[in-house]
């Protein structure tokens, strides 16, 4: 999910007292204004392409520290939230490569002479925001303009066509709705079910995200109510035709949870796991000239308890 799809924190020390609760309990956003909240994103991934029966792996990852902030709220109830990155850390591992950039590094900025590296250091400190109605429903990018010119100024070609297809306007909401609408639209008791479905289109087709969850249970910690859930699911991955080329998803899974804190209407943590294989077909071969698979892990964290 997408990019952003997520958010989370630093768990609390104190031993939680669960409960299973006789109530129904609304899980609901809260922004409250002049209060940011803060989050640190870990996206690890592990991915293999086989290939004229020649195998090849990579292993990356990346750790984000951003900000979340209320930024304008209007009379018919919609409201403006900005996602701020303030800091970036990369990693990547295997087909020739080792690469490794920290922005909180002050060492590390004589690596920016790489162009990919440059880019990607580009990200830090860039803001995306939302238009948002009480529902969860994206309905704009404010600073779209910014964004993407922001995006336009990469010195990496393959970086900066990577991240022009995800900052398209419909892509960006797709990818972001995510994070405000995968929590329940009526109050829930423990043991309830509810399923989210997403549809993010990109340049070469598009992908169908489906998310199964369920309220575990409802515990106390530091006397604030959290929400423990556990999330299932799969993507599917829809491709344009091809002249000749055929390409197809299979063995797609995604499993995860997620902890909310009701009294402060946000994510403490939420983890997903998500793994996927990519069959690339020439003309009518049966056998696969490519295979791709993907793990790819994400963990979202409060950092403001």
């Amino acid at each position: 999910m997408i990019q952003y799809l997520g958010l989370i924190g630093v768990a609390a020390v104190a031993l939680p007292c669960a409960f299973a609760s006789a109530e129904p309990v609304s899980l609901v956003y809260q922004f409250p204004e002049d209060v940011p909240v803060w989050y640190e994103m870990v996206q690890e991934m592990d991915q293999a392409q086989t290939m004229l029966g020649q195998t090849t792996e990579v292993s990356s990852s990346t750790t984000q520290r951003m900000r979340t902030e209320l930024v304008e709220t209007y009379e018919d109830g919609t409201f403006v939230i900005g996602n701020t990155i303030e800091s970036i850390a990369f990693s990547m591992v295997g087909s020739g490569l080792d690469i490794e950039y920290d922005s909180t590094k002050p060492e590390d900025e004589a690596k920016l002479v790489d162009p990919m590296l440059a880019s990607l250091a580009a990200l830090n400190g860039i803001e995306v925001q939302f238009l948002l109605d009480p529902t969860g429903t994206i309905l704009d990018v404010p600073n779209l303009p910014a964004l993407q010119n922001h995006i336009f100024e990469m010195e990496d070609p393959s970086m900066m066509g990577m991240m022009e297809m995800m900052v398209q306007r419909d892509t960006l909401i797709a990818t972001n709705e995510m994070n405000y609408k995968l929590l329940p639209s009526k109050p829930v008791e423990v043991g309830d079910q509810w399923q989210r479905v997403f549809e993010i289109p990109f340049e070469l087709g598009n992908i169908t995200v489906r998310f199964d969850l369920k309220l575990d249970e409802v515990s106390t910690e530091n006397g604030d109510r959290i929400a423990e859930i556990s999330i299932s699911g799969e993507m599917d991955m829809k491709f344009n035709e091809i002249e000749q080329v055929t390409i197809t998803t299979t063995d797609s899974t995604i499993a995860g949870s997620a902890r909310f804190d009701i009294d402060d209407g946000v994510f403490d943590t939420v983890l997903l796991n998500t793994g996927y294989q990519m069959e690339i077909h020439l003309a009518q071969d049966a056998e696969p000239q490519a295979v791709i698979s993907t793990n790819q892990k994400i963990k979202m964290a409060r950092l403001d308890d």
